[in-house]
């Protein structure tokens, strides 16, 4: 992710200074030349001009927003609301869920490899993969397994493993055929894994070209607009 941050991130700071100091001067040229200033120019002034007016306002909220997600983060219940959401986000969500299958079937294999039964082993692997979404469905899981449910029964249940996943391991008979299952599973997701973060600037890359253009496009009609609005004054 280090390269589209490095490119948002400029993008962002070029984007500032055109609206904050830029735009706004030339505004003030073209209105006082008597152009007509199109809407466009006249909203990104008008942004312009509150963020130089009330800096410290858009400054503390922008800090207030990122201490209040590192604490969001940092909070169990907190970050239960943040990756809920997060596993909503198209692309985001299926490399999550992806990371966070492949762990959890590669522990839960360690597990029962080591000599632990299911009911240990699926708590341990809930708890690796360090998702509050999945370690409570883990422990919903755990607890009908105490009351006599079939695994496959209970993962079936679960809204966060996949299908295929919740099938493979589901079909494991004993414990060695449940370690092998999720020795397939964890293998799968884990390629699954690695192939969706290395395409993700695949996927960023086509957003990152439309957002640049249609940010150069407003500035460039905040501009040209008036330019041209003043030429036809010169003409008539």
């Amino acid at each position: 992710m280090a390269y589209p941050v490095i490119v948002l991130s400029v993008i962002f700071l070029a984007v500032s200074i055109i609206i904050i100091f830029v735009v706004p001067k030339f505004g003030a040229i073209f209105a006082s030349q008597g152009a007509q200033l199109p809407i466009t120019t006249r909203v990104v002034q008008a942004i312009g001009d509150s963020v130089r007016a009330y800096w410290y306002i858009y400054s503390g909220a922008m800090v207030g927003t990122l201490v209040t997600l590192i604490a969001m983060w940092k909070n169990t219940g907190g970050r239960l609301v943040l990756e809920t959401f997060l596993t909503k986000i198209p692309y985001v969500g299926k490399v999550i869920i992806s990371v966070t299958t492949g762990r959890f079937a590669r522990v839960l294999c360690i597990g029962l490899q080591s000599g632990l039964d299911v009911i240990e082993a699926l708590e341990m692997g809930g708890r690796a993969t360090g998702r509050p979404v999945f370690v409570n469905d883990c422990q919903a899981m755990v607890e009908r397994l105490r009351q006599g449910e079939n695994l496959s029964d209970v993962l079936r249940a679960t809204r966060y493993l996949p299908s295929f996943a919740r099938r493979m391991i589901g079909a494991g008979k004993d414990s060695s055929d449940l370690a092998r299952s999720c020795d397939v599973v964890a293998r799968h997701y884990d390629r699954e894994a690695s192939h969706l973060t290395k395409n993700v600037n695949t996927i960023i890359e086509p957003i990152m070209t439309v957002a640049m253009a249609g940010i150069v496009l407003l500035v460039a009609l905040s501009v040209f607009l008036p330019m041209w609005g003043m030429v036809r004054l010169q003409h008539h």
